[in-house]
């Protein structure tokens, strides 16, 4: 089992350094592997990833993508 947490955060500034204001929100994920086999999924290039969502960006829009690989012949090495 692979735990993730996601979070999201906004900021905002009107220029002057004390009226800036920040919020965020975090999620956790499991993500369940369910073949059997010898190699775990490793993701790529690294376990951290970071992505930045301009604002006024359109619903369902891909912001980022997260890739992964497995050691596994067949099947079983296909990642999703």
């Amino acid at each position: 089992m692979h735990h993730l947490v996601i979070t999201a955060s906004a900021s905002s500034s009107s220029g002057d350094a004390s009226s800036s204001s920040s919020s965020s929100s975090s999620i956790s994920v499991a993500l369940a592997v369910l073949a059997s086999n010898d190699h775990r999924p490793s993701f790529l290039p690294s376990d951290r990833y970071a992505f930045s969502v301009p604002r006024g960006v359109r619903r369902k829009a891909l912001i980022g993508r997260v890739e992964a690989e497995d050691g596994d012949g067949g099947r079983n090495g296909v990642v999703r």
